[in-house]
């Protein structure tokens, strides 16, 4: 048999038990205090386990601000792009004049970058200004740009929308309205004219206001002021004036074929409406229909019936004041003799 190691010191043995109980407890607190004594420790496996863990945290940190440096980078790019694309356009649009089609296109473009409200304190005076410049192309694309900016159900009015067509509750006169009363006030003061100089610059004065009723026509007008504008022969079809001000506006010849008109403001001031066509109105405050057709409006004419009486009426308008019609041929001057 393989004799098993022993203790050198083997405990005394004890006979009595209640020693023997003291020695068994003085043992468990020696046991406890030696447990307790000893210090913490952790295998492999767990360290391995925080190691990685640990590592992993920090790689997660940094991903993510890597990540968010990454959308921060790409947001700054585009809004970069997209300024560079607003100077671009805005160069085209104020370009030299020689250059129409380029200043055309740099008008229309604009009309798309609505959507960035930083950009409205350029964009709003630089297509107002292109209502009176002096190629119709131009003007024409400014109107439409200028259109663009209200919403596409015209069921509000926007703080945009106001700035360009004012407000009826504040009087208050938007960039559109203050560039057309320009051009009607410069047409009033040209309509009588003596000579072929200044009819040349009232056509094109009368020109541009037309074209800038072209910004009336597609704008959400809702709320608008529209006092005092020059509407003659318009094209509104459709137009939502509900809760407009037309006090002292002139509607002749225009033509309202389902527009709304509900809660219109100051109707019985309107300065004219002789020919104005009011046929199948979307809405119209109680009695307009039948205080219109009293100051001439006409109320059964589509839009085609309109359109020929329009035509008719401008190719039988008389000759401008102060221009007589040749009759027969020119006399000519006779050559100057030489000496």
């Amino acid at each position: 048999m393989v004799a098993t190691p022993r203790d050198p010191t083997p405990p005394p043995t004890v006979a009595d038990p209640k020693l023997q109980l003291e020695i068994a407890k003085l043992q468990l607190e020696l046991a406890t205090a030696r447990a307790q004594a000893k210090p913490w420790r952790i295998t492999w496996l767990q360290l391995s386990t925080l190691v990685i863990f640990f590592i992993a945290s920090i790689a997660l940190y940094y991903g993510g601000q890597a990540q968010r440096l990454r959308a921060d980078l790409d947001s700054a790019r585009a809004r970069d792009r997209d300024h560079e694309r607003l100077e671009r356009y805005l160069d085209w649009a104020t370009s030299e004049p020689s250059a129409r089609e380029r200043r055309a296109a740099g008008a229309y473009a604009l009309g798309a970058e609505w959507g960035n409200p930083a950009w409205h304190d350029l964009m709003v005076p630089t297509l107002s200004e292109l209502l009176s410049t002096d190629d119709h192309s131009v003007r024409v694309a400014a109107a439409g740009a200028l259109a663009r900016a209200s919403p596409a159900r015209c069921d509000k009015q926007t703080p945009l929308v106001e700035r360009l067509f004012g407000n009826a509750d504040t009087l208050a006169v938007g960039t559109v309205l203050h560039k057309h009363l320009e051009l009607a006030d410069a047409v009033a003061k040209e309509r009588f004219t003596r000579d072929l100089a200044r009819q040349r610059r009232l056509d094109a004065l009368e020109s541009a206001r037309q074209d800038t009723v072209e910004a009336f026509r597609k704008g959400c007008l809702r709320n608008a002021n529209l006092r005092g504008a020059d509407l003659r022969e318009a094209d509104l079809r459709g137009a939502v004036l509900v809760g407009a001000d037309v006090k002292d506006v002139d509607l002749g010849d225009a033509d309202l074929a389902d527009a709304d008109l509900s809660d219109l403001r100051n109707w019985t001031a309107m300065r004219n409406l002789n020919g104005a066509n009011i046929a199948s109105l979307a809405g119209a405050p109680e009695g307009f229909r039948e205080w219109a057709k009293g100051r001439g409006a006409i109320d059964d004419l589509d839009h085609e019936a309109w359109v020929q009486r329009k035509r008719t009426r401008l190719f039988a308008a008389p000759p401008a004041v102060g221009l007589k019609p040749a009759v027969g041929p020119v006399p000519r001057a006779p050559p100057a003799r030489r000496p």
